[in-house]
């Protein structure tokens, strides 16, 4: 008889452990499925507007300009909205379906974090309004200098440029330098990336128009915007417009 009931507990946990292994598989490591259409798209943004507002807000998603992927399982929708601001829209691959992970109704330039503790999935997006004159738009990894007992620290300032020609949209994965730069030395006890560095690190953007002179996108700039980030997402970091005074020359 004890026999028979180990026997049978046994087999209950067994056909368990299967199920959570199939279960992970299904909801986890499927392949992400087709792109969603321009009408899903829509709906989504619009509803994720609606249960994320405080108050109910005359703004909406009128139209989709296109739709990128950014990598395997994220995808980037520049948009425009009813009010007549540029927005974008990321959507991540998540249990079997295309979920929103951040979105804002304002198109300057944003860092993008899918997984805060990966920097292989983060990214710059942007959306300026097709009557900003910007020629040129770059982004910068600042470090300050710093020292310790043990060991001085240099300052850092790297920069990446990204020419914007008839396309006021676009992307740009996160530079390859950047990331060394952020994980080495990490803490592994640390949740953020951005404690690496024993010295205050920075990223930001500044535009240019086509007389390579700096100027803000004032009519992308909207401060009745609406903003969504997952809630899961870790986002300690600093991300900010900067200025000429900002930089070293």
């Amino acid at each position: 008889m004890t026999k028979k009931r180990f026997a049978w507990r046994t087999g209950i946990l067994v056909v368990l452990a299967l199920g959570i292994i199939s279960s992970y598989y299904f909801f986890s490591l499927t392949p992400p499925g087709p792109l969603p259409s321009t009408n899903k798209l829509l709906k989504t943004l619009n509803q994720t507007i609606k249960d994320n507002s405080y108050e109910e807000r005359d703004i909406k998603v009128s139209s989709i300009q296109d739709t990128q992927k950014l990598d395997d399982n994220t995808i980037f929708t520049p948009f425009k909205t009813s009010s007549g601001s540029y927005g974008y829209g990321v959507f991540t691959w998540e249990r079997r379906h295309w979920k929103v992970h951040s979105m804002d109704t304002e198109g300057t330039p944003a860092f993008v974090s899918v997984d805060s503790d990966n920097p292989t999935t983060y990214f710059f997006v942007w959306n300026f309004d097709p009557e900003e004159p910007v020629g040129t738009l770059y982004f910068y990894f600042l470090q300050d200098r710093n020292y310790n007992m043990e060991a001085y620290f240099p300052g850092v300032q790297m920069e990446q440029q990204v020419t914007i020609n008839s396309t006021n949209y676009g992307s740009l994965e996160f530079p390859t330098e950047w990331r060394y730069l952020l994980t080495e030395g990490k803490d592994p006890n640390n949740k953020s990336v951005f404690s690496a560095s024993p010295s205050f690190t920075q990223l930001g953007w500044l535009t240019e128009n086509s007389k390579e002179e700096v100027f803000s996108p004032k009519k992308t700039v909207r401060y009745d915007n609406f903003s969504y980030m997952d809630k899961r997402t870790n986002d300690n970091f600093y991300f900010n417009q900067l200025y000429e005074n900002d930089l070293e020359k």
